[in-house]
């Protein structure tokens, strides 16, 4: 797994935790628990509170930055000839579709 995956995979993981934190303490459950090694206390503590107090821009950049899925671009065609729509075969003849 490449650093910008595993970034990406911890930070979606407490950020999901922290929206779950947030939501079970407004209905009085309580969701998560106190964290339970250093890496719980980086991600809760250091990066989740950094990350929401980020400008809106500076956190478009940040995430357009990085390598991930969200750079992926469209497969290109494939240069064969796509064959004809085809047609509804209704009792044995062929009938273009009818909207």
């Amino acid at each position: 797994m490449s650093f910008s995956q595993w970034l990406r995979t911890n930070s979606q993981q407490y950020l999901l935790a922290d929206a779950q934190q947030r939501i079970g303490r407004k209905n009085g459950i309580t969701v998560y628990g106190k964290p339970r090694s250093i890496k719980d206390r980086f991600w809760r503590y250091i990066f989740v509170p950094t990350y929401k107090v980020l400008p809106d821009g500076l956190r478009q950049y940040l995430i357009h930055a990085m390598p991930g899925s969200h750079r992926r671009t469209w497969p290109k065609p494939s240069p064969r000839p796509r064959p004809p729509h085809p047609f509804v075969r209704i009792n044995g003849v062929d009938r273009p579709p009818t909207k």
